[in-house]
């Protein structure tokens, strides 16, 4: 089960995202063994974060915004 307050951010950030249409969505270190349902509302996306850190479009790497808790996604499987 994802962290309640580390879900509870992802999905604000999601409709952060879904209004400013940026194109990136960091959603690392919050804690979460899954997505959010409201993710597949942002079909505009081209870059999704779920670790510790990421690239940028230029090649330099960041630390994830977010700061609660690895997540954990080995439990979930990918559609056949």
């Amino acid at each position: 089960m994802s962290n309640p307050e580390g879900l509870e951010i992802a999905r604000r950030l999601i409709a952060e995202e879904a209004r400013q249409q940026t194109g990136f969505l960091d959603l690392g270190m919050l804690g979460l063994t899954e997505l959010p349902e409201e993710i597949h509302q942002l079909t505009h996306l081209r870059r999704l974060n779920l670790g510790h850190w990421f690239y940028d479009e230029a090649g330099k790497s960041h630390n994830s915004s977010n700061s609660l808790a690895a997540n954990d996604f080995s439990n979930v499987s990918l559609p056949d």
